[in-house]
């Protein structure tokens, strides 16, 4: 029995709910809050009114489609111009990649090449060059075992000679005897990475020839 009433309570209590409010917020309405709001209500109408009859006309007239399609069509040209420069600007990173991929720079031999120079500069600091054109290294070097010669550069200046010869063996030898005498040396230690940057340097140009 109550299940059947208590639909019906409960709609009584939210329309009386509702109604109180509507006394309560009826109470704080005055007459200028009412004006104002019918004032906004005409001018919404005539807001309205003036668009449907003035303006929406206006805009779909044959004169303004002309000239919006007019103005479509400059747009699209422009932006295909805009698409045609940004394909060339593309195209021509594209190829500047290429290009920087392909210089000598990218390859591993420039830099074998760019070290060796450095280090040529710093050896022909500390180690003086032979200025005979007619270096005979093997007279030189029996020449210093008969007078007992222990002197490091000028067992040095063989090995140099020998490793812009390109005779590895050879330097390697001569590069160990100096270092064997006076472990640590500066001039030797030099001449030691000048073995292994020619020898990873050959290495590289060997590799090169078998993928030609």
């Amino acid at each position: 029995m109550i299940w059947e009433i208590l639909p019906l309570v409960l709609i009584f209590i939210g329309f009386g709910g509702a109604l109180l409010f509507l006394v309560k917020k009826s109470e704080t309405i005055t007459d200028d809050k009412v004006n104002k709001t019918f004032e906004r209500i005409r001018l919404v109408r005539f807001l309205k009114y003036f668009y449907r009859e003035r303006v929406k006309p206006k805009f779909q007239s044959k004169e303004v489609e002309e000239k919006s399609l007019l103005f479509l069509e400059k747009a699209l040209r422009w932006l295909r111009v805009v698409t045609l420069k940004t394909d060339n600007w593309l195209t021509k990173k594209i190829e500047q990649t290429k290009e920087l991929r392909a210089r000598p720079e990218t390859d591993p031999l420039y830099w074998i090449s760019v070290r060796i120079d450095a280090l040529e500069k710093r050896i022909e600091e500390v180690l003086a060059k032979n200025k005979s054109p007619k270096f005979d290294p093997l007279k030189e070097e029996l020449k210093l075992i008969k007078n007992n010669n222990d002197s490091l550069d000028e067992w040095l200046k063989i090995a140099k000679f020998y490793l812009d010869s390109g005779n590895l063996a050879e330097a390697r030898r001569l590069i160990v005897r100096s270092w064997t005498a006076r472990p640590g040396d500066e001039k030797t230690r030099l001449l030691v990475e000048r073995f292994h940057l020619k020898t990873e340097e050959d290495k590289l140009k060997s590799e090169s020839q078998k993928q030609k």
